[in-house]
């Protein structure tokens, strides 16, 4: 019977209070379950801002506000999970900033 192999990874990213995580669950060389999470730091600890999964049976984006409720889902139908991965590592290591940005009300 194929092993469920987990790992994490937490990533600093260019400002001291912002990192990513990000979790992969693999059977047999294949993903079957990941997250990819921004987070920033807030009052004492790290906090969620966007992430991009695979709960709920579909990869999605959420994104969350400060009371960590989600304001946001988008779905990512036709993606599989290495692709949906993949688009959400390059999405929050690019765009992090804006994220931050609309979590604190800040507009650009």
């Amino acid at each position: 019977m194929p092993r469920v192999r987990e790992r994490e990874y937490v990533f600093a990213l260019e400002e001291p209070d912002d990192r990513l995580r990000v979790q992969i669950a693999t059977e047999t060389g294949e993903v079957v379950a990941f997250l990819v999470q921004y987070e920033t730091y807030l009052e004492g600890s790290f906090v969620p801002v966007s992430r991009y999964d695979s709960a709920h049976g579909v990869p999605h984006q959420d994104t969350l506000d400060r009371s960590n409720r989600v304001i946001r889902r988008r779905w990512l139908h036709g993606l599989d999970l290495k692709d949906a991965l993949r688009l959400g590592d390059r999405d929050l290591r690019a765009n992090w900033p804006d994220y931050k940005a609309e979590f604190f009300g800040v507009t650009p």
